[in-house]
């Protein structure tokens, strides 16, 4: 009974956007599969019902403009971080040429008498 209830024939449409996926109805092929039909066309067919609702939420999302887009890039955060590198950078600098310069001064490491 369940083989049956699975190949009971199956619509899910969204008659605005001219889209549906079918399973056994007059709009599909009759071939054991189910359809992603847009504008009378099938755009999409497997023998499985998750691939093809998986394909019909994508182009539903497509058509409304609903597909993800990747985030905004926050550039004041990014100038931001740039800077703080940039300064510590700059603090690591000038505490190797004081620590040499330092070095020079008593005849230690990198001075006159090493």
């Amino acid at each position: 009974m369940a083989a049956d209830e699975s190949r009971a024939a199956f619509r899910q449409a969204i008659p605005s956007l001219g889209l549906s996926v079918e399973f056994g109805t007059a709009s599909a092929p009759s071939d054991g599969r189910y359809h992603v039909i847009h504008d009378g066309a099938v755009i999409f067919s497997s023998e499985s019902q998750k691939a093809a609702m998986d394909a019909y939420r994508s182009r539903r999302d497509q058509l409304l403009g609903l597909e993800r887009q990747p985030p905004p890039i926050d550039v004041g955060a990014l100038l931001r971080r740039e800077m703080a590198d940039f300064e510590t950078r700059q603090v690591l600098k000038e505490t190797a040429r004081q620590k040499k310069a330092r070095a020079t001064r008593k005849g230690g490491k990198g001075g006159a008498n090493g």
